[in-house]
This record gives structure tokens, sequence and C-alpha cells, in this order.
């Protein structure tokens, strides 16, 4: 199946939000590096990759066991939070090239648009908002609205639950190795954006459709006007 046959089949989008539509993973990695340094501690690229697009408990979690901390969770996760709030506040979020573009794209094609995101809702809607795109969305999943993080299929299944879509009729864009897992487990069509050229190959295990750039998405969508007529 290649992109446009793909696109004729769907009829609800879901975007993940940090690094598909929002430069916000630098942001974190600083926040995860200072937290982790105090304990004399770094984080290894495969680990970054490994908890990427997982909530902050759970990546809390992975990184104490694997670098041998002994440190209290919880109380790391809650000042992780208040670290993120400060700095999406008073740091300038910006979009990753060709987001807004790609959710303009689907919305102007009448697909449904849907947002859903590792991020806790505090943060999340304060992100959107600065950018002045909460309103692109039909419909919004944040990180605390389930129990289990991706790769859990399960913020997916209630995504396409809420707006009462087919899991197979719905086509998510994910960054992360976690977040792939996660939408192909709920059923789902699902395409990788920003991926690195040196981890492409562990992407096209899980799909055949592995971009380098919200761009290159954007340009291959474009050359599917037909399929959408």
């Amino acid at each position: 199946m290649d992109l446009s046959e793909l696109i004729s089949k769907i009829s609800l989008v879901i975007f993940d939000m940090d690094g598909v539509l929002v430069d916000t993973e630098p942001i974190y990695l600083k926040v995860e590096k200072d937290l982790i340094g105090r304990y004399g501690k770094e984080i290894p690229s495969d680990l970054i990759e490994r908890i990427k697009g997982s909530s902050l408990l759970r990546s809390m979690k992975i990184m104490l066991s694997e670098l041998g901390i002994e440190g209290d969770c919880e109380e790391l996760v809650e000042e992780e939070r208040r670290m993120l709030r400060d700095r999406f506040e008073n740091e300038e979020i910006k979009p990753m090239p060709c987001a807004l573009d790609t959710v303009n794209w689907f919305s102007s094609h009448g697909f449904k648009i849907a947002l859903a995101t590792s991020t806790e809702w505090e943060n999340a809607t304060l992100i959107l908002s600065k950018l002045g795109i909460e309103d692109y969305f039909d419909h919004i999943t944040t990180g605390d609205q389930v129990e289990e993080s991706k790769p859990n299929p399960e913020i997916y299944l209630k995504t396409a639950k809420v707006m009462e879509v087919n899991p197979a009729s719905c086509f998510v864009v994910e960054d992360s190795l976690n977040g792939i897992k996660s939408a192909r487990s709920a059923g789902m069509n699902v395409v990788a954006v920003n991926v690195r050229r040196d981890i492409r190959d562990e992407f096209l295990k899980l799909t055949p459709f592995v971009f380098n750039s919200m761009c290159e998405l954007l340009d291959g969508l474009l050359k599917t006007r037909g399929a959408c007529e």
C-alpha cells in the first residue's frame, strides 16, 4: 500500500505533539539531563530513544533502573513537572517545520483531527495555546487521562473511541518508537516523521512510512490530492 491508497482509507488523523508538531524534545532532554546529572550520571543516546514518547513517570522509572540510581521516582517526577512548566511558560515554543501546514492539509480535505500526547493536560494546553493551535483539534487526549503510557495502545484506542472511529480508519503521525508501537498495537495506520537517518532502520521494522521530516510527509500528501477528491 502506498501513501495515496492509505490516505483514501482513513477518516481520522491523530497527531502526537512533542517532536511532531512542536519542537519541545530539547526542553525535555535538558530537564532530564539536569535531574539525572545530580547523581553523577549521563543519559546515553540509546536510552533517550527508548524513553521518548512515554510519560514522565514511565521514563523516570526506566532511567533510574537502567542507570542504577536510588532516587525517589515520584519526587523526581514532581520536580520535573515544575521545571518543565517553568520552561514552557518562559521559553519560546516553536512548531516543527511544516507541522501546521500538514495539519491544515488534513483539515482542508475534510479529515477529523485529534491529538494524543503523553504530555499532561496542563502543559499540553499551555504549549498549544502559546502556538495558537488549540482549536485545530476535534479532540485532545493527554497522558494524565490514561492509565498506561505509550507504547501501550490505550491513549490511541481512547481517542478513536471518543471520536467514534474504527481504529483501522485512523492515521497516526508519530516520531518515537514508543508512539509507533502504541498506534500499531491499537490497530491503526502509522507514519513516522522527523526520524534521524542513523535509526531509520529501527522505524522501518514497524512501518513502511518513515519520513526524515514533516515537510517530506507534506510533500507526499500534496501528491495524493486525487485520492481525496
